[in-house]
């Protein structure tokens, strides 16, 4: 449930630059305002900026042809992947009527790494929509840039 905050200031709005991407496939369904839990266990080099667990504001749109999900505070999409991609990587996405867990186990990422990296997108999907999808699941691989994206830290050039 957003709170009100979150309504107010439109946090966990689809960006128009996604939206304008996506429009021209068809955009099959879009969930504002979703509640996502972010788990991450880990041994790592470095020292990500404190985030909750849980924040409000994931935004999933499902194309026919792709699953997106953004996840403010992140300048890029957290996923944007084409159901025709190789289906093959430490990434993994599974879409079920509760909504869409994605998982990364970062030990294939980098040896840096050391743990999983979990977003769990709660909201209900219509049965209509899941009928819609090529794939209930979809696997793809990630650099080590995108882990450190995802964890939110800087990385220093």
């Amino acid at each position: 449930m957003p709170s009100f905050f979150s309504r107010f200031v439109r946090i966990g709005r689809l960006p128009e630059p996604l939206r304008a991407q996506l429009a021209p496939e068809g955009i099959l369904h879009v969930a504002e305002q979703v509640r996502v839990t972010q788990r991450f266990s880990a041994r790592r080099a470095f020292r990500p900026e404190r985030q909750p667990p849980d924040r409000v504001g994931g935004v999933h749109p499902r194309a026919p042809l792709r699953v997106a999900a953004h996840l403010p505070p992140l300048k890029r999409p957290a996923i944007d992947r084409r159901w025709d991609d190789a289906n093959d990587g430490p990434a993994k996405v599974a879409v079920s009527a509760a909504g869409m867990q994605f998982d990364l186990d970062v030990n294939h990422v980098d040896y840096r790494f050391r743990g999983h990296l979990s977003l769990t997108y709660k909201m209900g999907l219509p049965d209509d929509v899941l009928v819609a999808l090529p794939s209930r699941s979809l696997a793809f691989g990630v650099s080590p840039d995108y882990v450190f994206h995802m964890l939110g830290v800087r990385v220093r050039t």
